[in-house]
């Protein structure tokens, strides 16, 4: 079999993983916090002679830039410019987002979009004592009702963004000793964050990873032929 055969057929399998990422970053376009992911890929040689290569996916990465604020003038809607994310889920286990969609439970509990509990700098959930349009949310992260403050979001910012993983809905998670207090973070009420996905970029991405898959499967279906076409020769031969 030529060696050719491989190199296409590892091109191929790297961009069907590169699809897969793109179809799920276009999927997301519309999902407040959705982080875009970028595939990154490397070259092995694989005998040495160094005549053979293939490429292989190296990494997987998530795109941290921020994306537009959406005003909605909902008070129970919080967004933040700068680095971090808000602490929210399992307090021995807590997963972070951008997604600012708060609600509050009819037990006073502050949650997530999703139903997951807001946890404060310490971990622990947050709950208040008033109605919804009585929330303040401060530029500091602090949460006010009509008598004063109340409680503290807890605002995170990753050490090491390369072990960050992504659960789906706009929700990350990280071993916790890869979390720290963020800084110069300034809390927006009233606004939640969009998705970092440009629809229009992805689209182009798509229609190009397409063609590219095309002329691989191209490529590897050339091989075998080439490869039939030896056999038959050497059998007449014989």
């Amino acid at each position: 079999m030529s060696e050719g055969i491989y190199t296409a057929l590892s091109g191929a399998i790297a961009t069907q993983t590169q699809l897969e990422v793109s179809s799920h970053n276009l999927a997301n376009v519309a999902t407040p916090g959705f982080r875009n992911k970028r595939v990154s890929f490397t070259e092995v040689m694989v005998d040495t002679r160094g005549r053979d290569s293939q490429v292989v996916v190296d990494d997987v990465a998530t795109d941290l830039n921020p994306a537009q604020l959406r005003q909605t003038g909902n008070a129970m809607d919080v967004a933040m410019s700068g680095d971090g994310f808000f602490l929210v889920g399992d307090p021995a286990n807590p997963t972070i987002t951008r997604d600012g969609r708060f609600q509050l439970s009819p037990e006073g509990q502050l949650t997530t979009n999703q139903g997951l509990p807001v946890l404060d700098p310490g971990g622990n959930p947050i709950k208040l004592n008033a109605l919804p349009d009585d929330v303040l949310f401060a530029a500091d992260g602090s949460i006010w009702d009509q008598y004063g403050p109340v409680g503290q979001l807890g605002i995170v910012n990753v050490v090491n963004r390369a072990n960050l993983q992504s659960v789906g809905e706009g929700l990350m998670t990280t071993p916790a000793n890869n979390l720290q207090a963020a800084e110069q973070v300034d809390v927006v009420q009233g606004a939640y964050e969009g998705s970092n996905v440009n629809a229009m970029r992805g689209m182009t991405e798509m229609i190009t990873l397409h063609r590219y898959f095309e002329t691989m499967n191209t490529l590897i279906q050339q091989h075998r032929d080439t490869d039939r076409t030896a056999v038959r020769s050497v059998g007449k031969v014989g």
